[in-house]
This record gives C-alpha cells, structure tokens and sequence, in this order.
C-alpha cells in the first residue's frame, strides 16, 4: 500500500517515493514470508504532446497525481484554458529477467488506462533505440471508458516486422470497471538451453489467470526475442489524451478520476525470492 503520509509536496517535486506492496501471484511460488519492500522512487515526466498525435501535457502538477487518503495513487487528467493536463510516471530503475528464473515484471491493481513497459534501451543517454525495436509490453491499456484492456507486445521494426506493427502481437479481455483488478505480466526464461530460445515466452494476466502467451517460437528471430525478453526495462503508468488509438478528444471527453487511473501497487519480483539485484518496486 501506498502511505498517505501528507506527501503531496514531495510529489509537487517531481520526484517520488512511495511505499509499494510486494504480492505474490498464485501462478508463481511464493514464500511464506516476502521481505518487506524498499522505498524506490517514480520520476514524473514533463513534456507537452508526448506521443502518437496526443494532446495531454504531462506536468507535475499535484492537481494531475495524488495521493488518495485511503492507501491508492491517483492519476487523473484535468482540461482547462483550452489544455488537456496529465500524469505520466516512469520507475526509475530497470528491471531483467534472469536466465533460468521466472520473473512477473509487475503484478499491480490498478484502474484506468495504461500500465506498461519500454525497453531501457530507449531512454538511454547515448545512442538511443527507437520505438518499436527497444520494446514495449503493454500490460493493460484501455480506451475511451470501454471494459476491455489490451495486452501487446511490440518490436523489432515497424510498419511490419516480428511483430506485425503497428498492431503488435496480444490480445485483449473484458474485465469489471469500476473494481480493482491485478493485471500481471510474466517473463519465463527457465529453459535455460541456449538452443531452445523458442519455448521461452511471456503471459499476460488478469485476475490470476492467463489470457495471453507469447513465445520464442512466435517471434520467430533470436535477437528481437533477446530486447524484449532478456534486456532491460523500465516501468510506465500515464493517462494519455487523445492520439491514434483512441481518437481524438471532443466536447464531450471528460476528465476527472472516472477517467484516470487508480493503483493499489505494483511489484517486480522473481519466482525464487531473489530480489532481482535490490531492485524491488
């Protein structure tokens, strides 16, 4: 849980740290005791106009993420003078799935729309990698108020590629709005023979139960498999306004928490305990 310990200042920063519950999925093995969890930070992200045609400026305006009272983060988009406003938050730290370990990169109740992941390679200092071929999981992504989420891989190149772009390869469910659901993603490389790549994978959760497996064999190309199952990534909650997979905003788009997000937690862990390098969220 999130302390609500009248942080709101810390948050104005721009900078965050917040307390996050490690839980562990049934599909997973668990401990009879996990460690508690550090304090780990989540940067805000400024900028106008971010991506893909959106229309948001994502500050760092307490007004756009808040601490609820009631142990959940808030993130809520707000329009005024003619402005779309918003929250984008990254982790600050990024995250590897060992050989031979099964690691469910975030485990996380959250409401609203995206909870993702971009290749670290992206947002590298020097010689940075560009969308798709860095990576990205879209662990859920939702749009314009409908019960249904998506949960996509992309990579290698695109139009095309691997990955069929700029579709990317998934599929979506239905869930419940308005309750708090655990949506997982898992990267299994526990077959640790080099030769058999293939039957490595990654599986999107709702609830505890699998809806989606991608494997080796799927993408079909050992090195686009090595950037989005065996390199780093680091972790993205943002509520986005407009752009080319919803639409654009009209007089009739609200904003508000009915259409932010809402996140109870969000864990990085792997299935023996090990605490990937210090690295918990």
């Amino acid at each position: 849980m999130i302390p609500d310990d009248g942080g709101s200042a810390e948050w104005r920063t721009g900078r965050a740290e917040v307390w996050m519950q490690v839980e562990w999925e049934t599909t997973s093995p668990a401990p009879p005791t996990p460690p508690p969890p550090p304090r780990t930070g989540f940067a805000k992200t400024a900028y106008p106009n971010a991506n893909y045609n959106e229309v948001q400026h994502y500050g760092t305006s307490s007004t756009n993420s808040r601490l609820s009272g009631s142990g959940s983060l808030q993130l809520i988009p707000t329009y005024s003078s003619n402005q779309w406003n918003s929250e984008r938050l990254h982790s600050a730290k990024d995250f590897t799935c060992p050989l031979g370990k099964k690691m469910l990169r975030a485990s996380n109740r959250v409401s609203g729309p995206p909870f993702w992941a971009l290749g670290s390679s992206f947002r590298a200092a020097k010689n940075p990698v560009v969308w798709p071929s860095c990576g990205e999981w879209d662990i859920m992504e939702g749009r314009n108020g409908v019960a249904t989420s998506f949960g996509i891989v992309h990579c290698d190149k695109a139009p095309g590629g691997r990955c069929n772009e700029y579709v990317g390869l998934g599929a979506q469910i239905g869930y419940t709005k308005g309750a708090f659901h655990t949506w997982g993603f898992e990267v299994d490389r526990t077959n640790t023979v080099y030769a058999e790549w293939q039957t490595q994978s990654m599986t999107w959760y709702l609830d505890g139960k699998v809806y989606k497996t991608v494997t080796g064999a799927d993408i079909g190309d050992l090195d686009v498999w090595k950037a989005i199952a065996r390199s780093p990534f680091f972790l993205i909650f943002n509520v986005a306004v407009g752009g080319a997979f919803p639409g654009q905003p009209t007089s009739a788009t609200l904003g508000g928490l009915e259409s932010g997000m809402e996140i109870n937690y969000v864990a990085v862990y792997n299935s023996n305990r090990e605490d990937l390098g210090g690295q918990w969220i």
